[in-house]
């Protein structure tokens, strides 16, 4: 349903430009490979990835202790009353469920973190496509990282603009 109000849309938009069209000057750029230049990429791949080690040594703290709980329990569970026995399951339920929320919290925050620390990134990339667009005097930029452009005829590339506003290239395309 998506899809045919975005075609619509863009049928109604090429309509009401009618004879103009013909004019449109049209760029692209493929985002993803831009991506893979910036160096503030990386450096935030590498603070994601110590924040997910951080995560991940508090959840092998928790099943650490679950584990030894169940192996606790294995052992002693002869030996026990049946009131000792059940206080001893409902702590190792327990320990189950807290270890199931750490973890769906932990997913929840490495997420909020991924874009706390790509947002900055994105926008500035932003801000450089729309300032080429703006510099050649573009009407649309499309992104070719998606998949979503499947001809283009009369479109120029303006990922090497970008990256030169963005301080990555020096040569003069």
């Amino acid at each position: 349903m998506k899809a045919i109000k975005n075609v619509i849309a863009v049928i109604l938009i090429f309509s009401a430009i009618g004879v103009s069209a013909q004019n449109l000057k049209i760029g692209h750029i493929n985002t993803s490979e831009l991506l893979t230049t910036l160096p503030e990429v990386e450096a935030a791949k590498e603070s994601l990835q110590t924040y997910q080690k951080e995560l991940e040594a508090q959840v092998d703290v928790l099943v650490t202790e679950y584990r030894k709980k169940i192996e606790t329990y294995e052992q002693m569970a002869a030996n026990w009353t049946n009131a000792v026995k059940k206080d001893k399951e409902t702590e190792i339920v327990q320990l189950e469920e807290r270890i199931k929320v750490f973890q769906e919290e932990a997913t929840n925050e490495l997420s909020e973190k991924e874009k706390e620390l790509l947002q900055p990134i994105l926008d500035r990339v932003k801000a450089a496509v729309e300032e080429v667009a703006k510099e050649k005097n573009y009407d649309y930029i499309l992104d070719t990282s998606a998949g979503s452009v499947l001809f283009s005829k009369d479109s120029d590339d303006i990922t090497p603009l970008v990256k030169k506003k963005l301080g990555l290239e020096t040569s003069n395309k």
